[in-house]
């Protein structure tokens, strides 16, 4: 662990990054680039080309039949031949089951899977603008979406988690993953992530980081927890 994390050896433990370590790490950096790469193209893959089916089948699985490539009436997006339904794979979970497309538990969960998304976006590019200003170094950023939770991408992760489960599974099965799996993230975030990171901040930022939590009381989601 880095030199200039303040916390006690329990909570370095505990944590699963080394905070306060800016060492640049090009073997990292790099696997995280190239496996950031290939994602679009296995996904392209999954939705044009239907490469997901064979491999269930191959355990056995029912999977929905291709159906129709999109269309939209962008040309863009109508040249790649994307399959909806290859969004869905096993037919024992899938939304598309529910109603023709697109499903009212697909637009809800696509809603907070968006959601929860751009709210990790825009948290972090605003902590990032006000991080790479050097007046503001060994400062808190307590502005922007941070107003609102004090870990507010923790909150937008746990949201588009969630929302994902619930597009790809639908109402019945979709909810109650969705709901394990917000539950499960939940638990972790206030049982250990959290109370890691707030001894972390208590101790490196001191007396800010108190008058913040007074001023921001919500932990991960507002008006929630």
């Amino acid at each position: 662990m880095s030199h200039n994390d303040p916390r006690s050896e329990a909570s370095k433990k505990l944590d699963l990054i080394s905070r306060g370590d800016y060492t640049p790490t090009p073997a990292g950096k790099a696997t995280f680039f190239l496996l950031r790469a290939a994602e679009p193209v296995l996904q392209y893959g999954v939705l044009a080309h239907g490469i997901g089916p064979p491999i269930l089948h191959r355990l056995e699985l029912r999977t929905l039949p291709p159906g129709p490539p999109a269309h939209t009436g962008i040309a863009a997006i109508d040249n790649l031949g994307l399959s909806p339904s290859y969004a869905f794979l096993l037919s024992a979970t899938s939304a598309s089951k529910e109603t023709d497309f697109p499903q009212p538990s697909l637009v809800v969960g696509g809603t907070l899977y968006t959601v929860g998304i751009l709210t990790e976006l825009v948290a972090e590019i605003q902590r990032k603008r006000f991080k790479s200003d050097p007046k503001n170094k060994g400062k808190a950023y307590i502005g922007g979406l941070w107003q609102v939770a004090r870990h507010i991408k923790y909150g937008g992760y746990t949201i588009w988690r969630a929302g994902y489960a619930l597009a790809g599974g639908g109402w019945a099965l979709g909810a109650m993953v969705a709901a394990l799996v917000g539950a499960l993230f939940a638990i972790d975030f206030s049982t250990r992530a959290i109370p890691v990171l707030n001894e972390y901040c208590e101790k490196r930022y001191g007396e800010a980081w108190g008058k913040f939590k007074q001023q921001t009381p919500y932990h991960l989601v507002p008006f929630v927890y």
